[in-house]
């Protein structure tokens, strides 16, 4: 099954089907929920879920049988294919093809199940294929650039600058131990948490009570010293030392809500479940592989109580380019009012845990995304 034309722009965020972009600048007063009509009608479509080739690990394989089960119940044909198997031709007469084992792919949409990250070094090349369908003008479900962005802390910060209208907590970023000892005499608490820029369930987070304490972390890192900065480091010191050369980010502890957080989950132009994340006894950090528990929260509460929270998650994605992600979310004192700000911003969810711990059908909520997005790509190569 072959596509239509591919349009000679690239998709850097394809337009969604039956919602209004949200402009920047917009004010969050409150929550747009675009619903997934199950009536919709879609032709059958050749699905690609595009995986790096060597990420074998039962998470992720139960998450693309789910997500092919749901595809095909819909009447589509889904071929999961590893970047590491494919291959890709420019050409400034023939333009981008894209090849697995050695022969031209054809496909409606892309899925990808890919993440990105100094500790994820493979995960890259898988990028440049999905770049190259994009240029194809092949609708992806998420971009490679939001990808990347993303599993930067600093880079999403910026990209949510740029957008604009979105609250973020306040962030400092500097990229040699000299230049991170300056940067930390611009925040006037002492109570801070020192990142790097990339990586996962909280790892390489510390709170520093005091600005001495955080020089004492950054020391040890920079060092070399990992068991110094947190115990059982050290089996992750080639991953710490490339990751130091990206810089690191400080950013001021948030007291009033320390050791519990949101996450707001975003497929398309909607929040479509949200968690309570509370850390464990002594831990500031909530993320569940730290011991930390969710509570999901019911949609009424959402639209009722954290309408602005959506709207901020929904707009974050936007500002990467995504169209699903989960949204980390703090809340953050003004004045005698608390105002949610973005933390972090997660592409790839896990759809087998946001499934058994919202009980909401993500695995559906993807698939009928992307045929929005097919469906919206198709009317502008017509319309061309």
């Amino acid at each position: 099954m072959s596509i239509l034309p591919a349009s000679p722009a690239r998709f850097a965020r394809q337009p969604y089907a039956s919602a209004p972009p949200v402009t920047s600048g917009e004010k969050p007063t409150s929550l747009r929920v675009i619903q997934f009509k199950s009536s919709i009608e879609t032709q059958p479509l050749k699905i690609a879920i595009l995986t790096v080739g060597n990420d074998n690990y039962a998470g992720k394989n139960r998450d693309i049988r789910r997500l092919k089960d749901v595809a095909a119940s819909r009447g589509h044909q889904v071929v999961v294919i590893p970047a590491s198997q494919c291959q890709v031709l420019l050409s400034p007469s023939n333009g981008v093809s894209v090849l697995y084992q050695g022969k031209p792919i054809q496909v409606d949409g892309v899925i990808p199940r890919i993440d990105c990250g100094p500790e994820l070094p493979a995960h890259k090349p898988a990028l440049q294929v999905l770049r190259a369908f994009e240029l194809q003008g092949i609708p992806t479900l998420d971009t490679a650039d939001g990808i990347e962005a993303a599993h930067n802390k600093f880079t999403t910060m910026l990209k949510l600058q740029e957008y604009g209208g979105i609250n973020y907590i306040p962030t400092g970023y500097a990229t040699s131990e000299a230049s991170v000892d300056r940067l930390l005499r611009q925040f006037k608490p002492n109570d801070l948490f020192v990142k790097l820029v990339s990586g996962s369930e909280g790892k390489l987070v510390f709170r520093a009570e005091t600005k001495a304490e955080a020089r004492k972390i950054l020391n040890a890192l920079y060092s070399g010293d990992f068991n110094a900065a947190r115990e059982g480091l050290a089996k992750m010191a080639g991953f710490i030392q490339e990751t130091l050369k990206q810089g690191v980010v400080i950013q001021p502890t948030l007291t009033e809500s320390l050791g519990r957080d949101y996450r707001f989950v975003v497929v398309g132009d909607e929040v479509v479940a949200a968690v309570r994340r509370v850390a464990k006894p002594g831990e500031a950090r909530s993320n569940k592989a730290l011991g930390g528990t969710a509570e999901s929260i019911p949609l009424s509460e959402i639209n009722a109580k954290y309408s602005k929270h959506a709207a901020f998650a929904v707009q974050a994605v936007k500002a990467l380019g995504l169209h699903s992600a989960g949204v980390d979310i703090m809340e953050m004192k003004n004045g005698l009012q608390s105002e949610p700000v973005i933390s972090e911003i997660n592409p790839n969810s896990p759809i087998e845990l946001l499934e058994q711990d919202a009980k909401i059908p993500f695995a559906d909520k993807y698939i009928r995304c992307l045929e929005k997005l097919v469906a919206a790509q198709k009317r502008l190569s017509v319309s061309a």
